[in-house]
């Protein structure tokens, strides 16, 4: 019983952990745009 219980719960975290990873992903990847977003504009206002 208790093998059975474990293996359940190996396989909800196995399978949960993807998830979380591509959360942190994208908010680093937006958090990436949006500063060079910044950098272009600065560059717009500043003629480089």
């Amino acid at each position: 019983m208790q093998f059975t219980r474990l293996i359940a719960v190996l396989a909800v975290t196995t399978l949960a952990a993807p998830a979380f990873a591509q959360t942190d992903s994208t908010r680093r990847i937006e958090r990436r745009e949006k500063m060079q977003e910044r950098r272009i504009e600065q560059g717009r206002k500043s003629g480089s």
